[in-house]
C-alpha cells in the first residue's frame, strides 16, 4: 500500500471525489465543462446570453487569519481575509472569459462564533468585501455588492467562515469553452512577485490547501492557545507539526511566516481582460487552486466529468517556474513529497492557458505590463491515455485522470 497524503491524513480531500459523487446526476448546465455553473439567460430571457453563478469561500485561510489577529494584534489579516473568498471566485469565472467587463454581482455568507470572533474583528471582516470590490472597480472590473449573510452560529463555526456567491450575465459567443487539443501549448500566469497594481510582494499561496499548510508549518504552541483554531479530532501528532511562529523570518521570504501564509490571492483579472482581446486559439484556462497542477485532468477526455469524446492528451510540464520560497518552506516543515505538493499547491503557476504555439509570445508580453511573470511551461500531445506528466528538478511525477463513472 502506498503512502497516505498528508491532506487525507488531515481529514481533506484535493480531488473533492464525493462531491463529485454526489452531483453526478445534478444537471450541469449548458456548458458543463466548466469552473462554473452556466445557465440560460433566465434573467434577460436572450437565446444569445447566458447566466454564470458561482461561489466559493476562503477555506481554512480564514482560520489563519483570525489566529494572526489573536498572536499579532493586527487586523490586516482579517481585513484583507474577503479578498481571498473572491478572487477564488472571481477567478474560476474569468477562465470562462468572464473579467468583469460585464457586471457581476455579489453576495457574501459568513458565520462566526461569536464568543470567539468578536465584534472586533467583524467590522474589518465586512469592510473588506467593499474595499477589495473597490479596488476591482478602479481596476476596470464592474463588481458590485448585494451585502449578505452574517450569523453567529457557535454550535457549528469554531471561529469563523466566509464565503461569496457572485452572478453575472454574459454573451454566448464570449464564453472560453475547455476544449484542450493535443499540439496545444501550455503558458502559465506567476503566483508570486508583486503585480503592477499590487502594494505587496506575493508569495504566491492563493487560498487553497491552508490545512496542510498551517498544520506543517507552525508551532504546536499555537494549538494548545488557540484549540479553536483547528479540528480537535485531528490525530495530536499532526496538529500544528511545524517548528515555525508566524512572527519568524524564512530563507528566501520578503515577508514574515505568517504574513507569506496569508499573502492575499492574486486576481488575474486585468491580464486576463487584455489576453481575452483576442479570444482566438485559446483552447481552455485553468485555475490552479484545489486540485492544482492536477486539475486539469477533470477537462481531458476520459475523466470523470470530461462530456466530450475525442483524442486521448497527455499534459507534459517540464518548463514550471522556479519554486516560490512559500512552497519550498510548506514542503520542508511539512515533510510533503513533492508528488502531493503538486497536487495540493500551485507551486508558483496560478493559471494556465491552454493555447495555439502562436499565442505564446502575445500572452506572455500581456502578462508581463503588468509585472505578472508568464512562460511556456509544457505542451500537450496526443496518448493513449489522457493524463498530467510533470518533469520539474526534484523528479517525474505522473497523475492519470479519475475515470470516467459507468
Amino acid at each position: 500500500m502506498g503512502r497516505k497524503s498528508q491532506y487525507d491524513i488531515l481529514g481533506v480531500s484535493s480531488q473533492k471525489s464525493g462531491v463529485h459523487r454526489a452531483v453526478r446526476t445534478f444537471d450541469p448546465g449548458i456548458y458543463p465543462d466548466a469552473f462554473c455553473k452556466i445557465l440560460e439567460d433566465h434573467l434577460g430571457g436572450d437565446p444569445d446570453y447566458c447566466n454564470v453563478i458561482h461561489a466559493d469561500t476562503a477555506g481554512t485561510k480564514a482560520s489563519l487569519a483570525y489566529l494572526y489577529a489573536k498572536v499579532t494584534g493586527d487586523l490586516k489579516a482579517i481585513l484583507q481575509l474577503p479578498s481571498n473568498s473572491l478572487e477564488m471566485n472571481f477567478g474560476d469565472v474569468e477562465c470562462i472569459g468572464a473579467t468583469g467587463e460585464y457586471p457581476i454581482l455579489v453576495s457574501s455568507t459568513i458565520g462566526r462564533n461569536k464568543k470567539k470572533f468578536t465584534d472586533e474583528y467583524l467590522q474589518p471582516l465586512l469592510k473588506g468585501t467593499e474595499v477589495h470590490l473597490q479596488k476591482l472597480r478602479e481596476l476596470g472590473m464592474k463588481v458590485y455588492s448585494g451585502g449578505g449573510e452574517t450569523a453567529d452560529v457557535g454550535d457549528l463555526v469554531r471561529a469563523v467562515d466566509i464565503g461569496h456567491t457572485i452572478v453575472t450575465r454574459m454573451p454566448r459567443k464570449d464564453v472560453i469553452r475547455i476544449n484542450i487539443q493535443p499540439g496545444d501549448a501550455i503558458v502559465a500566469l506567476a503566483s508570486d512577485g508583486q503585480a503592477l497594481y499590487e502594494n505587496e510582494p506575493n508569495s504566491g499561496l492563493a487560498s487553497n490547501g491552508y490545512t496542510l499548510a498551517r498544520h506543517g508549518v507552525l508551532d504546536a504552541r499555537y494549538g494548545k492557545k488557540y484549540p479553536e483554531t483547528f479540528d480537535t479530532d485531528l490525530p495530536a501528532r499532526k496538529v500544528y507539526r511545524g517548528s515555525l511562529l508566524l512572527t519568524d523570518e524564512y530563507p528566501g521570504l520578503p515577508l514574515t511566516v505568517g504574513q507569506a501564509l496569508l499573502s492575499p490571492t492574486r486576481s488575474m483579472a486585468p491580464v486576463l481582460r487584455s489576453i481575452l482581446e483576442n479570444r482566438e486559439g485559446i483552447h481552455g484556462i485553468i485555475h490552479n487552486t484545489g486540485g492544482a497542477h492536477e486539475k486539469v485532468n477533470g477537462f481531458l477526455p476520459g475523466s470523470s466529468n470530461y462530456r466530450k469524446s475525442g483524442p486521448k492528451i497527455q499534459v507534459v510540464k517540464d518548463n514550471l517556474f522556479r519554486i516560490p520560497p512559500v512552497f519550498t518552506m510548506i514542503k520542508r516543515e511539512s515533510n510533503t513529497t513533492w508528488h502531493e505538493m503538486f497536487q495540493v499547491f500551485n507551486c508558483g503557476a496560478l493559471m494556465e492557458l491552454y493555447v495555439t504555439p502562436d499565442r505564446v509570445d502575445d500572452i506572455v508580453a500581456s502578462a508581463a505590463a503588468f509585472g505578472i511573470a508568464a512562460r511556456q511551461i509544457g505542451e500537450c500531445y496526443k496518448a493513449e491515455k489522457s493524463g498530467v506528466t510533470i518533469r520539474s528538478p526534484f523528479g517525474t511525477f505522473t497523475y492519470p485522470v479519475r475515470k470516467r463513472a459507468a
